[in-house]
């Protein structure tokens, strides 16, 4: 019996060539588009499982409140809490501890490369995290101050076939010796490295003082019978008795949790976002919807033609379960056709979404082996409806118009979810385009960053050189830069009683200029006024506003209180335009600035050079910078990257989300229009012989078009009734993570509307046409 229902199948989708041409197409796209969504999602959600124990795995987060309750949540510690953790809370199995290196210069014989992934790191980390060892082991890893840990592919980059273990590489200026080779970090991690060092000695692993500098991270693993909550209680009560003094609040985070939910300050790297892969996930789904919804109308538009074959076969015995399961088997043999032509698709497709996305997903056969099970169910699904109603036609009565009924409501729905999904395109590249071409505040389209400055001899001298150049209008330094993160304090007007959580940075004399930050109140920083270098700032105009300074300028600032011995004291000597220093997704924050004063000269801790370039290329002008660095500084490879460059990284994510959304929604209007074009041609040839007739009576060609479209413009014009506040709403729910965004405009649901009446109406016209111009006498004579 099955394979009778296969040949017959499989005859009738050779017969309506252009009905299974257009269902194939639609459910191949559709699957296509939730296969490319279902790895990147798995991939998404799969980040840090890898660890066999990653449900014990915590990273320790805190929260820092000042005296007027605001509070910003970190992902960095002190580096004594792992230490102890470790030895006083009973929960914990190992706690360990990484810094997050700045870039260094390594070298290899006369290999020498500019690294950015070098973690410091103590040797505990390989019992908290899994990182297979190649060559080595956990248990002598790191131990000494002089060994270094690498991966696979560094191993290979500098040295070779050559056995690295033992071997030196020199970082920055210390010669230190391979003691492990690990596995290279799976792309699937929020935090990568490539070199591991041994954590710097200055703060000892023996100081258990939760004091210093709060830079570190820091992971515990618990044991299996611990309670995570309790836990989390005795950290708190622990973090008290070691700072008492502090109003910091400490929290734990799951490891499996930070890549998808965590925004924290001090991210080791750039985190998702589950709210992105929820949506992502609902329009594969959407799309797939629409595919279905695609084969349920043309199915049930066919059904008259299908009203003698169901009559026959019912009175040659056929019982209605019979009629069911070949309606069904048809059903499935064209999706399991979708699904062949899906994977064609899929292997031409695949290069271009991995680049889309930045990530390298490959097709497993067991990929495709749960594709296949789903393509059945789909086919399933989308042909028992149909199969249930035309397994119940009678061919001696006419289509019950409830059944007309349904096929309009189905086309409404198809194209309110595409006008839905091009409404929010339309608003996503609005974002992004108020994004790039709002100011932020500073010059972005000018500036050079140099970006390993820190630490060398003669800066002074090297900024004298490029000023030289043709071009070049100034340079200045700085210790951080827009879009980094950067380091806080506590600030308090002298007469005020509550502080200001702020953000500062430590620059030169000629940072803000380099820059284009405007001075709107006061004075730049000066070398007229050696002060500056002792207990001046400049802060932005929300520092004014939030510290309610009424004449900021002059007004002395309470920077740091430590105790009555302690106290650190800044006067305001002016005030820049507001600019934004993180993305647009947070409101612009209080900021100061500092200048480098002896102690900063000494460590160069502004380690980035901020060169204005103005009347000149920026291609003619790097080789020159190039030139001037090797001559200079030639331990130190020369690195840069453009200001705007750097800008648009700021929101690289949401430029993904725009593009990846722009295909669905382009993939869910083509399902869509295809379907409409299939339903016009039915619908014409069930009219064929009203429009020969009305023809005969002196119908033109124009009037005979418009009777057949009215229907479906009507159809669609509800359709943008019914999403227009729809998408109104989750167009608004999604600018809200944005805290500068662009308004919702009346004409964006407008253009959403205009543009599918076009691709409707292109969809239609065709057959309609066609129909139109048909000779009435065939059609009038035709059974």
């Amino acid at each position: 019996m099955l394979r009778n229902h296969l040949k017959i199948a499989w005859r009738n989708l050779l017969h309506q060539r252009q009905y299974t041409a257009i269902n194939i197409t639609g459910l191949a796209t559709g699957m296509c588009c939730c296969i490319f969504i279902t790895l990147y999602v798995r991939d998404e959600t799969s980040y840090d499982q890898y660890h066999s124990a990653a449900d014990r795995i915590f990273r320790i987060t805190r929260v820092e409140t000042n005296s007027d309750g605001q509070s910003d949540h970190h992902a960095r510690t002190v580096k004594a809490v792992a230490y102890t953790l470790r030895r006083q809370l009973p929960e914990v199995e190992a706690a360990a501890t990484i810094l997050q290196s700045r870039q260094l210069v390594l070298q290899r014989g006369d290999n020498q490369f500019y690294e950015s992934r070098v973690y410091e790191a103590d040797h505990n980390l390989f019992e908290v995290f899994d990182f297979p060892f190649v060559k080595g082991s956990k248990s002598t890893a790191l131990r000494s101050q002089l060994s270094i840990v690498i991966t696979e592919s560094m191993a290979k980059k500098y040295f070779g076939t050559e056995d690295p273990m033992g071997k030196p590489i020199r970082v920055e200026n210390t010669e230190m010796f391979v003691d492990g080779v690990v596995k290279d970090v799976p792309s699937n991690s929020h935090f990568h490295f490539d070199f591991l060092i041994p954590l710097r000695t200055f703060e000892t692993e023996h100081d258990t003082h939760w004091l210093g500098m709060r830079g570190y991270h820091t992971y515990v693993r618990l044991y299996e019978n611990a309670n995570p909550a309790t836990f989390e209680s005795n950290l708190r009560t622990h973090a008290k008795e070691n700072d008492p003094k502090s109003t910091d609040q400490y929290f734990i985070q799951k490891l499996t949790d930070i890549h998808l939910t965590s925004k924290l300050k001090g991210e080791l790297g750039e985190n998702g976002d589950e709210a992105t892969i929820k949506v992502l996930g609902s329009i594969a789904f959407i799309v797939i919807l629409v595919a279905c919804i695609n084969y349920v109308n043309l199915a049930t538009a066919r059904s008259i033609k299908r009203a003698k074959e169901v009559g026959v076969r019912k009175t040659s015995g056929a019982r209605r379960d019979d009629l069911i399961a070949q309606f069904l088997t048809e059903s499935v043999v064209t999706s399991t056709l979708s699904f062949v032509f899906a994977v064609i698709l899929l292997v031409i497709f695949l290069p271009s979404f991995n680049q889309l996305t930045g990530k390298e997903f490959e097709i497993l056969v067991s990929d495709l082996l749960v594709a296949l099970g789903a393509s059945f169910v789909i086919g399933f699904i989308s042909g028992l409806y149909p199969s249930l109603y035309l397994s119940s036609l009678n061919p001696v009565k006419a289509i019950p118009s409830s059944r007309r009924g349904l096929r309009k409501s189905l086309v409404v729905l198809q194209f309110v979810i595409s006008i839905g999904l091009l409404i929010g395109t339309i608003t996503i590249v609005r974002q992004m385009n108020y994004i790039i071409n709002k100011s932020p505040g500073f010059d972005k389209d000018l500036v050079i960053v140099i970006t390993n400055a820190g630490r060398i001899k003669g800066r002074e001298a090297i900024e004298q050189r490029i000023e030289q150049l043709a071009g070049v209008e100034t340079v200045g330094a700085s210790t951080t830069m827009p879009g980094q993160p950067g380091w806080t304090s506590n600030i308090r007007a002298d007469f005020a009683q509550s502080d200001r959580m702020i953000n500062f940075s430590q620059i030169d004399y000629e940072y803000l200029d380099a820059m284009g930050i405007n001075i709107v109140d006061g004075r730049n920083f000066s070398r007229d006024f050696p002060t500056d270098t002792i207990n001046n700032i400049i802060i932005n105009e929300t520092a004014v506003r939030e510290l309610n300074l009424t004449n900021p300028v002059g007004q002395r600032m309470i920077w740091h209180e430590g105790g009555p011995d302690t106290v650190l004291y800044g006067t305001v000597v002016g005030v820049v335009n507001d600019f934004h220093y993180a993305s647009f997704h947070e409101p612009i924050q209080p900021f100061a600035f500092l200048i480098r004063n002896s102690f900063f000269v000494e460590h160069d801790f502004t380690s980035r050079l901020f060169v204005k370039t103005s009347g000149v290329s920026h291609s003619e002008i790097i080789p020159q910078l190039e030139a001037i660095w090797k001559k200079l500084v030639p331990g130190r490879p020369f690195t840069y990257l453009f200001m705007d460059d750097s800008f648009r990284e700021w929101h690289a994510p949401e430029q993904k989300f725009k593009k990846v959304f722009t295909l669905l929604t382009g993939l869910s209007l083509f399902i869509a229009a295809i379907g409409l074009f299939a339903l016009v041609a039915f619908v014409s040839e069930q009219r064929r012989k009203e429009i020969g007739i009305r023809k005969v009576m002196g119908a033109s060609v124009s009037n005979i078009v418009v009777m057949i479209n009215k229907e479906f413009m009507l159809l669609i014009a509800i359709a943008v009734i019914v999403a227009t506040p729809l998408a109104w709403y989750f167009a608004g729910k999604w600018l809200q993570n944005f805290a500068y965004h662009a308004n919702l405009e009346w004409w964006i649901f407008a253009l959403a509307g205009s543009i599918t009446l076009v691709i409707a109406g292109i969809s239609t016209a065709y057959q309609s046409f066609r129909a139109s111009i048909a000779n009435p006498v065939d059609s009038i004579r035709t059974e």
